[in-house]
């Protein structure tokens, strides 16, 4: 992890996303500036606060990262996420939870560190924090509901041909296994789905040149 110097740039880019949802005051915005830190992670690099940062939760300004957990010596991904999102446990309290999802960066990713004593004050201090952490929560949720629904569709096909309409990530910037094993098929499926539709994109374009 390297920390970034330019704090106010990437805070705006934050205070720019929570004003889409709820307009906040300029005092959160103030506080958000000045204990909110900017950090770049490599490619394939994990994602966590070192010894000598506070425990975050992470907005993506630039970049993709994945959650994933270990199984059976197997790495399974629980999530995909790209720029303007936050990645991180929303309910931390700052302590150190039995939680086995790591975060790991899929190409040179620059967040913004929220430190999550930064939350619990900001919840203390301005009643607008409420309206604000429920809007992002329900955001949150959308994600995790769609993860839910491509889990319960039985065609391998269309639950790629749903992720690729709904998930707004390019398709070349993710590893390939990253995507099977987040929609739960086996590689040789993933590329069988992919040649097939390669194919068929090409059929399509040399019907219409006809």
């Amino acid at each position: 992890m390297s920390r970034l110097k330019n704090p106010t740039f990437e805070a705006g880019i934050f205070i720019d996303f929570l004003n889409a949802m709820t307009r906040i005051p300029k005092e959160i915005g103030d506080e958000i500036i000045k204990r909110c830190y900017p950090v770049s992670f490599k490619k394939n690099k994990f994602i966590a606060s070192d010894a000598t940062q506070e425990p975050s939760v992470y907005f993506i300004i630039k970049g993709i990262a994945r959650g994933f957990i270990k199984e059976e010596g197997r790495d399974i991904t629980t999530w995909l996420a790209k720029e303007g999102q936050l990645i991180g446990r929303l309910d931390e309290t700052g302590k150190n939870l039995d939680d086995p999802e790591i975060m790991q960066a899929l190409e040179t990713t620059q967040l913004l560190a929220i430190p999550y004593t930064l939350i619990n004050d900001l919840y203390q201090k301005f009643a607008e924090t409420k309206e604000l952490g429920l809007n992002i929560l329900s955001a949150q949720y959308e994600r995790t509901r769609e993860s839910a629904i491509l889990a319960r569709i039985p065609s391998a096909e269309q639950r790629y041909q749903r992720f690729i309409k709904l998930s707004g990530i390019m398709i070349n910037r993710l590893p390939l296994k990253c995507i099977a094993s987040y929609l739960g098929i086996r590689m040789e499926t993933l590329s069988r789905i992919r040649s097939k539709g390669r194919k068929l994109f090409k059929d399509s374009s040399a019907y219409a040149e006809n």
